[in-house]
């Protein structure tokens, strides 16, 4: 059963397609039912005769829609290399952007569906679109409707919003968890250089692959969020291949995945991970987007990115609800709290250009945070008393103050009273001698993949 919001977005879908309108981007937090929206759009329109194409750029962006499809009893088929479920005769495909910009289209489509439409400016999608012929309904699907290159989504690509409630409103609602987020400002990547229009990737990873940085966050996940089903985003393939064997060697259930794992692997790892066969999946690159694990209650990023759409993302990996499940824990050893502020943030969305983010940002007035002198819990303006106990005088209540740099080894906590942390010294001896003290761990547990 749709929910309510969810029929409204497919009701304002609608009227701007009949108001002339045709090209409307909806906007759903990850976890609001982007899918299930667009499923029973296209349900809607086979039955007045339409043919639909929706295009992703992933395979599991592919077998999602598909799987929602075979629910609602709509047969289709799927374009995307040689696919088992190739029928290009049916009036509805699912369809790789890589595999249709290379081929022709099996009809002249009169609706395609764009999944994680903040991509559909670049070439493929383009192509895609063009191919497609005379105009046809183009309806974009995003969680996050920006680009850190500050190009917009509107003028010739979109010319209409439909918003679905934003995150917190849906954890206001019951949909999505509570997110308890810790934020560490260091390490220093100051001297990354931007490439495109994020961190160099090799710059950032060989600042953040070093074994102290690894082991202060094997610390901070054993002491917080041992008991939780976590997914690492690290900075490079070295580097998640390095936090996996650590978090191995320590006794913990992690694994590692990248772009050449094998999708048959890559389900098996989640699998895994929501029943507990495992604990931690390590990766690069692969899992921020169209990756489901409902069990998932702890995100760890161990790399910084300018990107709000990609820090949503990844926070996103974690906010579904599930069985027992009460919050989703963020520990952010990047310092990305500082650039985009706290995910549950209000934003005002726009299809207008969108200003560049800058390497060295910080938040801005409109995520409004004071920080505790004595605990670093970053709290709400309007908080008079911190949950450690510290009251907060009416002058800091009144105005906000600056966020000060984070202390050394701490990790600023920006829901909850965090408990002491040791210094970094600390950390490393601890790290260290606990690989020491274990270093047969890897062989007596082995590698289950």
């Amino acid at each position: 059963m749709l929910r309510d919001y969810q029929v409204k977005a497919i009701d304002e879908t609608r009227s701007h397609i009949h108001a002339g309108r045709r090209r409307p981007l909806i906007v759903a937090p990850t976890g609001a039912g982007k899918t299930t929206i667009a499923s029973a759009i296209i349900h809607s329109a086979l039955s007045r005769g339409s043919k639909i194409v929706f295009m992703a750029h992933r395979r599991e962006l592919i077998n999602q829609p598909s799987a929602r499809l075979d629910a609602l009893g709509v047969d289709h088929g799927i374009i995307m290399g040689d696919h088992w479920r190739a029928r290009p005769w049916l009036p509805v495909q699912v369809a790789s952007v890589d595999t249709l910009r290379n081929r022709e289209y099996p009809w002249r489509p009169d609706i395609l569906f764009i999944d994680e439409a903040h991509r559909a400016r670049a070439k493929t999608y383009q192509t895609a679109i063009e191919m497609a012929g005379r105009d046809p309904i183009v309806i974009g699907l995003t969680a996050t409707p920006c680009r850190t290159d500050g190009v917009g989504l509107g003028g010739d690509l979109f010319n209409a919003v439909v918003e679905c409630p934003q995150i917190y409103e849906l954890i206001d609602m019951g949909f999505l968890v509570p997110v308890s987020l810790y934020s560490w400002e260091n390490p220093d990547l100051d001297a990354c250089a931007v490439r495109g229009s994020d961190l160099d990737a090799e710059q950032q990873e060989d600042v953040l692959n070093k074994p102290s940085l690894i082991g202060n966050a094997l610390y901070e996940w054993r002491r917080r969020a041992a008991d939780r089903p976590t997914v690492v985003f690290c900075a490079g393939t070295k580097h998640s291949q390095a936090t996996a064997a650590a978090f191995h060697s320590a006794g913990v259930k992690a694994v590692h995945l990248d772009g050449t794992t094998p999708p048959a692997i890559r389900q098996r790892m989640t699998d895994d991970l929501a029943a507990g066969r495992i604990q931690v999946i390590c990766n690069y690159m692969v899992l921020p987007e169209g990756w489901d694990c409902p069990p998932v209650s702890c995100v760890v990023l161990l790399r910084r990115t300018l990107s709000l759409a990609l820090y949503l993302q990844m926070v996103g990996r974690g906010t579904r609800t599930y069985a027992n499940k009460t919050n989703c824990l963020v520990l952010d050893h990047g310092g990305n709290f500082h650039i985009h502020g706290h995910a549950t943030a209000h934003r005002d969305w726009s299809l207008s250009v969108d200003r560049r983010r800058r390497k060295a940002e910080a938040i801005k007035a409109k995520d409004e945070y004071k920080v505790c002198p004595e605990c670093m819990n970053v709290a709400a303006l309007d908080v008079l008393r911190c949950p450690c106990g510290y009251a907060f005088s009416i002058s800091t209540t009144r105005k906000k103050p600056e966020i000060p740099t984070a202390r050394a080894g701490t990790l600023i906590d920006v829901d909850t009273l965090p408990t002491a942390s040791p210094h970094d010294d600390t950390r490393r001896n601890w790290y260290w001698s606990f690989l020491h003290e274990q270093h047969t761990a890897i062989k007596k547990n082995g590698d289950p993949y």
